[in-house]
């Protein structure tokens, strides 16, 4: 369980930094800014090379310098760095949650598909102290050694374990 745990963290790091990676990367805009956007207020202007970074008009000296966009509609204020990363490790836990579901949906499966290959266990008693024992069906016929009285006896046999088990009902 340790080592799923340290891969599963592990994983997770690699993706965050992935994801990171790859949404902090912003596509190159060769377009030239049309309007200039105040971030306070909301003030939209045509864009100008005089006013570019100056303060809003509206808010006066002492307010927010004025970003340039492309359009009316879309504000294209700067992202934060920790607004993508926490995106980053959003992505990044549900992808783990569905890797963990599938990996245990597999376990699951697979325990599924033992059992119905005969791997089941099997019950007989001891012929010495009656005590039930739990063995695999791979084992019938081979020795055991009793964990009540230690004593060495052989595993019943497909045939021998349904006659015994009859017994004991």
């Amino acid at each position: 369980m340790a080592k799923i745990m340290i891969a599963a963290g592990a994983a997770f790091v690699l993706l965050s930094a992935l994801l990171w990676f790859l949404l902090s990367r912003a596509p190159a805009d060769t377009t030239p800014p049309r309007f200039l956007y105040c971030p306070e207020c909301g003030l939209s202007l045509g864009f100008h090379d005089s006013l570019k970074g100056k303060p809003c008009p509206h808010c006066g000296p002492k307010g927010p310098a004025l970003l340039p966009t492309h359009s009316l509609t879309s504000r294209e204020v700067p992202t934060p760095v920790w607004h993508k990363l926490l995106a980053a490790n959003i992505v990044a836990l549900v992808v783990l949650e569905g890797l963990l579901y599938a990996f245990l949906g597999w376990r699951r499966l697979q325990h599924h598909v033992e059992q119905q290959n005969g791997k089941a266990a099997w019950k007989c008693r001891c012929p010495f102290c009656q005590r039930k024992i739990r063995f695999p069906s791979s084992r019938a016929g081979m020795g055991a050694l009793c964990p009540r009285c230690k004593t060495a006896f052989c595993l019943p046999t497909a045939a021998e374990a349904s006659v015994s088990e009859r017994a004991d009902n």
